[in-house]
Order: C-alpha cells, then sequence, then structure tokens
C-alpha cells in the first residue's frame, strides 16, 4: 500500500514538472511594458534604462530629438566603460491610428574610432540600419567567436534584465545570431521582446516593441503657452505654444509671437519710440532718457523735437514704459495745417499743436486711435471726434484748450489725434505725415450751436431746437434734436390729477417766434376787418335805393289814413 502511494506521488511530481516545463514558454512571453516617455527627462529615460539594463543608468548621458509640439520623439543615452559601450536608443510615436513605442538597448566591446563618435550621434544618420553592415562591424566592432547557445545566454543574461526564451540560431550574410522573440497580444495592444547575440562580433543588442491602438483615439490637441523664454537683451520675449496631448500635429497650433520685456528692469522698454516721422527725444524730470538708470516713481515725461515739446504727461511706473509701443507723427513743414498723432500712452497727457494758419481758433480731436491724419474728417462731425473753441474746454468739461505762443495746447488727452481746425475760405496743403503729395482743400465756417431745454418726455421722446450762432452757410456739428427718455406712467390716476404732458412735437419757443406769431395774428386781424368794410360798402350801394323806396311807399300809405 506504501509502495503505492510513493508511486503515485512520485508520478504527480513527475507529471507536474512536465507540465511546468512545458508551459515555461507561456509563462515568459510576457514582456514587461515600458512606458511612453513624453518629455524626455533625464529622469525618465534612466527609468527606461534600469527596466532594460544591468549597468546602472549613473553617469549616463542624454540626448533628445523634441519635435514642435514639445513631445519627445526620439532619445539616446549612453555610457562609455573604456572600451565597452553601453546604448539605449528609442523612437515615439502618437498618432489618431496608434501610439508605438521601440527602443533598442545595445552592449558591445568597440573599436576606438567607434567609442570616439558616440557622443556626436546623430538622429538622422542610419544608425541602427549600419548594426547589420559588414563594413561597420568589422570597422566599429570587436570579433569574437561564441560556439554554444548556453554560453550566449550567459553573455546576454548578464547584460540584460529582461530574461531570455529559448533561442534559435540564425545564419545571415555576415554573422551568425543566437536570437529570441517573445510576444503578448491583448486586444488591439501587442508587446514584442527580442534579444540578439551575435557569434562573430562583441555585440549584443536587445528590441522592445510596443503598439497600444487604444490609446489617443482620436487625440484632441490642447495647444498650451509656453512662458519659459528669457527676456532678451533687445527686451523682447518669444511666446510659443505645446500640444500637452502630444498629439503629434501642428494642426491648428498657434503662431509664435514675441512679448515685449524689460530684459535689465530699468522700467523702460527699448531705447526709442517705436514710430515717428521726426526726430523725438525721450526726457524723463528734464532730463533726457538715461538706459543706466532705473526709472521706479511717477515721473514727468516729455517727448521732444528739439526744444519743441509736442507731448507732455505723467507716468506712474507701476508697469515698465513701453517705448516701442509709442507710434507719434506731426505735421511736416509744407502742411497748411497742425496736428500731432500720438499712441500708446494710456495715460491723460496734454498735446501741443502748431498753429499753422493765423484765424484759426479751434481744433479738432479724436479720441481714438489713429494711424494717419486722413482719418481726422475734415468737417469734424464723425464718430469720436469733437471741434473745441480755444481758448475753451470740451462738452464734457474734461479736456481744455488754449493758444500760447501761436501754438494750440490741449490738455486731458486720454487718446491721440488734435488737428488744428481751419477757419472758412481758408486753403491748405493736406500733407500727410508720411509723403509730400498735397492737395488743396477749403476748411468750413465753424458753427457755434446754441440749443433750448428739452420739452417733457412723450411716448419715450423729447426734443429741443438748436441754432447756429454763427450762421454758417455749410453748418455743421449740430447737436442731436432728439433723444430717448423714460415717459412718466399715467396708470392709476384721476382724471382730476392727471398732467397733460406736451405732445412730442411741441416745442419750447424763444421770444422771437413769440412775436413773430403776434404779428401774424394782428395781420390776419386786419385783413378779416378790411374785408368785413368791403362788404358792408358794396351791401349799403346795393340796398339803400330799395329801402329808400319802400319807405316812400308806407308814407304814401299813412298819408292816405289821415
Amino acid at each position: 500500500m506504501k509502495k503505492g502511494v510513493f508511486v503515485f506521488i512520485g508520478l504527480a511530481l513527475i507529471l507536474l514538472a512536465l507540465i511546468l516545463f512545458l508551459s515555461r514558454e507561456k509563462i515568459l512571453m510576457a514582456p514587461p511594458e515600458i512606458s511612453q516617455q513624453a518629455d524626455c527627462t533625464e529622469a525618465n529615460i534612466k527609468l527606461v534604462w534600469e527596466a532594460m539594463f544591468k549597468e546602472s543608468s549613473e553617469g549616463i548621458l542624454v540626448l533628445s530629438k523634441i519635435n514642435e509640439n514639445g513631445f519627445c520623439e526620439k532619445y539616446f543615452a549612453y555610457k562609455i566603460l573604456g572600451e565597452n559601450a553601453f546604448m539605449l536608443y528609442a523612437e515615439q510615436n502618437i498618432s489618431e491610428e496608434e501610439n508605438r513605442t521601440s527602443v533598442i538597448s545595445i552592449q558591445g566591446d568597440f573599436t576606438q574610432i567607434f567609442i570616439d563618435s558616440i557622443p556626436t550621434f546623430d538622429f538622422n544618420a542610419n544608425f541602427i540600419e549600419n548594426l547589420d553592415s559588414k563594413e561597420f562591424m568589422d570597422r566599429s566592432i570587436k570579433p569574437t567567436n561564441i560556439a554554444l547557445l548556453e554560453d550566449a545566454n550567459a553573455i546576454y543574461s548578464s547584460i540584460f534584465i529582461i530574461p531570455s526564451t529559448e533561442y534559435t540560431e540564425r545564419f545571415e550574410e555576415n554573422q551568425t545570431l543566437f536570437t529570441f522573440l517573445d510576444s503578448l497580444l491583448e486586444g488591439n495592444n501587442s508587446r514584442e521582446i527580442g534579444g540578439f547575440v551575435s557569434k562573430n562580433y562583441s555585440i549584443r543588442y536587445l528590441i522592445y516593441d510596443s503598439i497600444d491602438e487604444n490609446k489617443h483615439i482620436p487625440c484632441i490637441t490642447n495647444w498650451t503657452r509656453m512662458n519659459n523664454t528669457s527676456c532678451t537683451p533687445e527686451d523682447s520675449r518669444l511666446i510659443w505654444y505645446a500640444d500637452s496631448n502630444y498629439c503629434n500635429t501642428t494642426a491648428s497650433m498657434p503662431s509664435n509671437y514675441t512679448l515685449d520685456c524689460d530684459n535689465n528692469a530699468n522700467g523702460i522698454i527699448d531705447k526709442e519710440i517705436g514710430s515717428s516721422n521726426a526726430d523725438i527725444k525721450i526726457y524723463i524730470n528734464n532730463a533726457l532718457l538715461n538706459d543706466s538708470r532705473k526709472y521706479n516713481q511717477s515721473s514727468n515725461i516729455k517727448l521732444k523735437e528739439g526744444n519743441l515739446t509736442l507731448v507732455e504727461f505723467t507716468y506712474p511706473f507701476a508697469e515698465p514704459f513701453n517705448l516701442r509701443a509709442i507710434e507719434l507723427k506731426r505735421q511736416t513743414t509744407s502742411s497748411g495745417f497742425g496736428y500731432t498723432i500720438i499712441n500708446g500712452v494710456n495715460v491723460s497727457k496734454t498735446i501741443k499743436v502748431a498753429k499753422k494758419d493765423s484765424r484759426s481758433d479751434s481744433i479738432c480731436l479724436e479720441e481714438a486711435i489713429v494711424s494717419s491724419i486722413g482719418g481726422v474728417s475734415d468737417d469734424c462731425d464723425e464718430s469720436n471726434e469733437e471741434l473745441i473753441n480755444c481758448p475753451g474746454e470740451s462738452e464734457s468739461g474734461m479736456i481744455e484748450c488754449e493758444i500760447i505762443n501761436n501754438t494750440f495746447v490741449i490738455s486731458g488727452v486720454q487718446h491721440s489725434a488734435v488737428k488744428e481746425y481751419l477757419p472758412e475760405g481758408s486753403t491748405s496743403s493736406s500733407t500727410t505725415s508720411t509723403t509730400s503729395t498735397a492737395s488743396s482743400s477749403t476748411a468750413r465756417c465753424n458753427s457755434s450751436w446754441q440749443c433750448t431745454t428739452w420739452t417733457a418726455c412723450t411716448n419715450n421722446i423729447r426734443v429741443r431746437q438748436c441754432v447756429d450762432t454763427r450762421l454758417c452757410a455749410n453748418a455743421t456739428g449740430r447737436p442731436p434734436l432728439n433723444e430717448s427718455c423714460v415717459s412718466l406712467p399715467l396708470t392709476n390716476v384721476s382724471s382730476s390729477s392727471r398732467t397733460t404732458l406736451p405732445s412730442a412735437n411741441s416745442s419750447s419757443m424763444g421770444s422771437g417766434e413769440i412775436g413773430f406769431i403776434i404779428i401774424i395774428i394782428i395781420l390776419s386781424a386786419l385783413a378779416v376787418a378790411a374785408l368785413g368794410a368791403i362788404l358792408y360798402l358794396i351791401l349799403k350801394k346795393e340796398y339803400t335805393p330799395r329801402f329808400n323806396q319802400r319807405l316812400n311807399n308806407q308814407q304814401e300809405y299813412l298819408n292816405l289814413y289821415r
């Protein structure tokens, strides 16, 4: 009985050993997963190295190739120990079809010529393809002779961490290889491991290939602005975009651009203004701009041409003062009217404009960004334009104009263009700031409007009357004669207490209009009186004889009865 038990146990152990032996290949056919390294940092590449080589990653040198999306397409790491070299080369790709990673780990005893060439590795060279070239192997790899599969496996196992499976001997044109191949297929994912030990040359390599068709289908780009570029000595910084999803496409990628910055932190960006048709100098607190000084307190700034101040303002220096953003233009010597255009200074400022015509007494102000004086209308009646008498002020009272030393001085201006407004009959040379071509134009009469008070609000409208006191033939710039308003509600009010509102057509009348109406009434009364007198005379002439005849007949009739 006992003998039978021992026989049974022995057979069971033999069967178990057989099962383990037969399943050995299946157990090993599960290559490890090596993660894709999107940013190719040295720390991440060291993780891949440690998954492939038994040799420590300490002291490895890393090269990488980053595409325009910021994704690491390729990387190369190496470590040289005398004539012995370890190399790790990887290619990575992410597309809408698949996510693929290929890694080749190489170890060998190389000639000094090849050892010296490793630091000059070129991603564009056919490095991997050269591994099978006899010319390359004879020149770069030291020869050896491995006779047995067991010897090949011992050499492989001393170099690589991933274990081998069953070797086969493969004869190629230039060498004989001991190789093995493991693979794993899970749905749309596949991983393959291939090991190679040369019988004739001192080189061994391990190839890992992974394909994942489930990732990034579809891949949606996420363009992220990158701000890690430094401010250059030219006071500019490059801004570019990278796809944080690494979709490996440039579709819809925003364009790169530059931002202004203050490289030496002196409070000034650039050394001169961005654009001007005049030789402009910048004075800060009445001293010429000094790029070596630091400006960090509120200061008076003047933009001057020679001794003439064109623009003056106070700048707080809470942010750097950006000269590059400033655009300043003024009239040329041949221009028949004065003007000044200033853009890029977004604080309240005082602008000076030459008074070219001795008879002019007003300016046209356009509170908007204007690139050329042609953008200011001749009649000063377009959007954002206002005609201001000098001396005088704007309708809001925020902008004042005066004439000092034959120059218009306009204070409180926020934006850009001020133009001398010529009196009627003047002929000006409309020369722009960028061309000497002149054309003649006749200026308009400078209207001056006076308006009555608004009427009461009726049907959400109120009206008024406006008169040009200068009686210009081409009166311009008339204020609006009606505007929207909110009518008082009339509901739930008794008829005895309800106030009757004037109609929408009613308006307040001046004394001249009242006198005119009285004259019309008197003339109408006189006309009616004259018409009545004429009718009276006509009727008297026609009916008097008849009346007298009737009277005589009545007298004769009375005499008969006496």
